[in-house]
């Protein structure tokens, strides 16, 4: 969140457009009023508003533009920069409330998740504590717009480790970019400063660039990648408006700066719109920051570079928004964890209610900056005496990181009671090829080929697929090796046996390794000449008929190469996570609600499933497997089935689960082909 300035007073409507202004400015908090209020629409998961996390980037800007100020005119006035001054500010003013808002949210969380979540949100809360859960994130791959963000209420907190990451360096880059410690004027020491700010600002923008291009979790949470919108909010103080030659008479001056403020108050207002523009057609696809954050970046400086009195810096300054800018920080701090709370324990939560809640996060927020917050912030005793702010400052994070780890020590203990157990089990109930390394990661395309069984045995099977596929490995190792036959795995995660490129929001682009290795793969099947092959993939955002001619396309090559080819119909996706489902309600009190963890059957797996069938039809030796009768029954599919945990998450089948389905799938190949008692080795003819 954009450091909060109050000092000083509005700015005169007679100011020049070439004099930095005053530190208090009223459209500055409508500014942070309309940069919270998209991040909050966006999380509500208002459609409209579908880049609203754009809103961050606002906030870096406008941290870059007031911190840079400040700091350039202590030098000015000084010679030099007060760290622990600056340090104990920006401490007074971040860390009471953060404080409140983490340990109100741990004594929640402890109440309503169960003791297997907690422990990740125990190391959470305590990387929160200490401004580095952004790192902590990066490190977890975790996609911002992914459904894992909706289970973590800490969360938003990688802005504010982002943030707090620049306050630390940036004291000490305008140091020796302005060159404090040689002897400079005014002006050659800020152009100095400005050309230091270009070249770090270029090389964190060339870095974030490259970083969104192959490791967009990486670009999105690590400070270094996100330096360049500070940079540019730097710029917007260093920059000169007008240079206007002294020698021209004053009326000729005056008449150009007044053309020149009536210019900029314009790109004002096309700053405005693009902020707002970035915040409705960007979306959770989005490659960012990359080039599309430098539409929200640069709105925001021609927005902060609009002169005193024009029409947008009027506008800004209305009341309402104001008001909102005011609490922007701790309303930012509040509204996720309140949604996030209340819909883990309510379950999922539809639009007005959680745009409700957005509204009760604003009431926390008033109460907050009033009884934490602003008391503190403004405390003579601390303000008056560095040493104390920076006493406290360490005082509440030893405090709130000591709370957090105790808080994951027994959450631990919670975890390995009986009951909690088999559910922290069941996350793990995964195929023995995962803990084998067969299944390849997104980022590779080496084609890993998994052997089980006899070795040069008759007949040959290949399990092909995503992890759609390797859920299903125990089952067909049951039906193939234990009857003599080899087995190979060939599985990727997150790669549909469908010859269509398409965005892989995990990897934040084009999802192009799975292409590489689904050519590797289709290539090595042709050599081999299987007997079989089973294939087995989730459901993506394709089309009906992008699905139906990529999947024609790979059956081309593999039902030449095979005797038959097996599609398997996916299995039905929960719409939630059965672990955490189970765990929850078990864990919690009497009195808090839990859930029968089931939900009404779907037809979107029978419409895949129609498509698949379809592709089928066109080649004589390929054909369908429907195991979803045995998974679920017609009206709903449950977490739990015959006292066996069916699914270890939203959409793959437990391990265990799936080696009961042996028999059943047996069966089902049995009346399609009798390829168990009938086939014989593929010859050399590979054309049917």
């Amino acid at each position: 969140m954009a450091a909060k300035i109050t000092a000083g007073a509005p700015d005169a409507p007679s100011a020049k457009p070439s004099t930095i202004r005053p530190p208090f400015r009223a459209d500055i908090e409508g500014l942070r009023a309309v940069a919270i209020l998209l991040v909050v629409a966006y999380h509500a998961g208002i459609p409209q508003l579908s880049g609203g996390f754009v809103g961050v980037d606002v906030f870096f800007v406008l941290s870059g533009y007031l911190i840079s100020w400040l700091l350039i005119k202590e030098v000015e006035r000084t010679g030099t920069i007060s760290l622990p001054s600056f340090y104990g500010r920006r401490a007074r003013r971040l860390l009471p409330g953060l404080a409140a808002v983490l340990l109100v949210t741990i004594l929640a969380a402890v109440l309503v998740y169960a003791p297997y979540e907690q422990r990740f949100l125990a190391n959470t809360a305590a990387a929160t504590a200490g401004y580095f859960s952004n790192l902590y994130f990066a490190k977890a791959a975790i996609d911002y717009h992914g459904p894992a963000a909706g289970t973590n209420p800490f969360l938003h907190t990688w802005s504010l480790s982002v943030e707090e990451q620049f306050y630390l360096v940036w004291p000490l880059l305008v140091l020796v970019g302005i060159g404090a410690f040689g002897k400079r004027s005014t002006a050659q020491s800020r152009s100095r400063l400005l050309l230091w700010m270009l070249l770090a600002g270029a090389y964190s923008f060339a870095l974030s660039l490259l970083l969104t291009k192959l490791r967009p979790t990486s670009a999105f949470f690590l400070s270094p990648a996100r330096a360049w919108e500070f940079a540019v909010g730097a710029t917007g103080i260093l920059i000169p408006v007008n240079a206007v030659s002294e020698a021209f008479p004053e009326r000729i001056r005056e008449r150009y700066r007044k053309l020149v403020s009536f210019r900029i108050g314009l790109l004002g207002w096309l700053g405005l719109i693009g902020i707002i523009l970035a915040g409705t057609l960007y979306d959770g696809a989005t490659p960012f920051p990359g080039i599309a954050a430098l539409l929200p970046t640069v709105s925001t400086v021609l927005v902060l570079r609009a002169p005193a009195g024009s029409s947008i810096s009027r506008f800004l300054s209305i009341r309402p928004l104001t008001e909102i800018g005011r609490l922007s920080y701790s309303w930012y701090l509040w509204h996720w964890p309140v949604l996030l709370l209340i819909d883990a324990l309510a379950g999922p939560l539809s639009l007005p209610v959680r745009i409700g809640l957005m509204l009760l996060s604003l009431c926390f927020a008033e109460l907050s900056y009033r009884i934490v917050e602003n008391p503190i912030h403004h405390n003579r005793k601390l303000a008056l005496r560095p040493a104390y702010s920076l006493a406290m400052a360490a005082a509440i994070t030893i405090w709130v990181i000591t709370v957090a780890l105790s808080w994951r020590h027994e959450s631990i203990k919670w975890a390995i009671t009986p009951q909690q157990a088999s559910y922290s089990r069941l996350r793990l109930d995964l195929p023995v090829i995962y803990s084998m390394n067969c299944d390849q990661d997104y980022y590779s395309t080496e084609l890993k080929q998994c052997l089980f069984g006899t070795p040069g045995a008759r007949h040959t099977a290949v399990l092909l697929g995503d992890s759609h596929a390797a859920q299903w490995f125990p089952t067909v190792e049951s039906t193939f090796v234990e009857k003599g036959w080899q087995l190979v795995v060939m599985t990727k995660s997150g790669c549909p046996i469908v010859d269509s490129p398409f965005f892989y929001p995990p990897i934040g682009r084009i999802y192009g390794e799975c292409e590489v290795w689904r050519e590797r793969a289709i290539e090595r099947i042709g050599a081999l000449k299987p007997d079989v092959v089973i294939i087995g993939s989730a459901r993506y955002q394709f089309s009906n008929d992008q699905l139906k001619s990529g999947t024609s396309k790979v059956l081309v090559p593999l039902s030449m190469a095979s005797k038959l080819v097996l599609l398997m119909r996916d299995t039905p996706k929960l719409g939630f996570d059965p672990t955490r489902c189970l765990a929850r309600s078990s864990w919690r009190l009497a009195f808090l609600p839990g859930h029968d963890c089931r939900i009404a059957m779907s037809d979107e797996v029978d419409q895949v499933y129609a498509v698949l069938k379809g592709s089928a039809r066109e080649f004589p030796n390929v054909s369908t497997i429907d195991m979803n009768p045995f998974i679920c029954n017609q009206a709903n599919c449950s977490a739990i089935k015959d006292g066996v945990f069916v699914f270890r998450d939203d959409n793959h089948l437990s391990n265990t689960f799936a080696q009961r389905l042996a028999g059943d799938f047996a069966n089902q190949i049995e009346s399609q082909s009798q390829i168990l008692s009938s086939l014989e080795p593929v010859d050399s003819q590979a054309p049917k």
